[in-house]
């Protein structure tokens, strides 16, 4: 299936067991619940998502976070020679996301070097963009590594990158009433900003970090344009 489930996403590989299905959180049973707060399983209470304060998903585009923390902090090495200054970075800024959101639910996307349907329609598709240096690429399988043994969901998809799959993401959520906030480098996410998805705009500089939330008004405050308009304002801007 070409489109990515909440149930999977949300599945017992995330870092929070919950789950929803259809707009309904599933939590384990402890206590008794009300009459006014659903209905008791045996196994689940099942409780509608209106009757209780909505759950947060965070996830994070890899790709944008540790490209940006590899050229912000200088060159990091174990004794192996191994590059680490990416990582480092990644984790700073995921740990410290972590501790203000305090999601309910956490996964990071990635790209990957399978051509993407774009490259397919168009052949010179980022064609001017330079190659991941040696130093940086060496540490992405070694960041995986950790984000598994934390029990974070890692989303990837041949043929998508994964701004695809954020955007995705972001709908799924919207349409089981689960808020969405996205940590990006990124500005073309802010097409996704709305209610209750907001772009986690992340820029790093000499070590240190600067978060700054976009929702709806506040792209409109900033470029005068909606999000589903920024795509235009994006397409004129290019990547400069």
């Amino acid at each position: 299936d070409d489109e990515f489930s909440a149930t999977a996403l949300l599945s017992e590989e995330s870092r929070i067991k919950n789950t929803y299905t259809d707009g309904t959180i599933l939590c384990a049973c402890t206590n008794k619940i009300s009459p006014t707060q659903g209905t008791v399983s045996d196994k689940y209470n099942i409780i509608n998502t209106r009757m209780i304060p909505m759950k947060t998903l965070m996830i994070v585009d890899g790709n944008s976070i540790i490209n940006r923390a590899f050229y912000a902090i200088k060159a990091l090495a174990n004794k192996n020679g191994m590059f680490t200054n990416g990582i480092y970075g990644f984790l700073s800024i995921l740990f410290k996301n972590m501790d203000t959101l305090n999601p309910d639910y956490i996964a990071v996307t990635f790209d990957l070097k399978a051509p993407t349907f774009r490259h397919i329609k168009y052949p010179l598709y980022k064609a001017q963009r330079k190659k991941m240096p040696t130093e940086l690429a060496m540490q992405m399988p070694v960041l995986k590594e950790i984000l598994h043994a934390m029990n974070i969901t890692i989303l990837e998809k041949e043929g998508y990158e994964a701004d695809d799959i954020i955007g995705t993401v972001s709908r799924i959520c919207d349409e089981n009433g689960v808020e969405c906030r996205i940590i990006t480098g990124d500005k073309d996410d802010l097409q996704l900003a709305s209610d209750t998805t907001k772009v986690m705009l992340t820029v790093t500089r000499m070590g240190k970090t600067e978060t700054t939330e976009f929702d709806a008004a506040a792209v409109k405050e900033k470029y005068g344009v909606t999000p589903a308009e920024f795509i235009d304002v994006k397409g004129l801007m290019g990547d400069s």
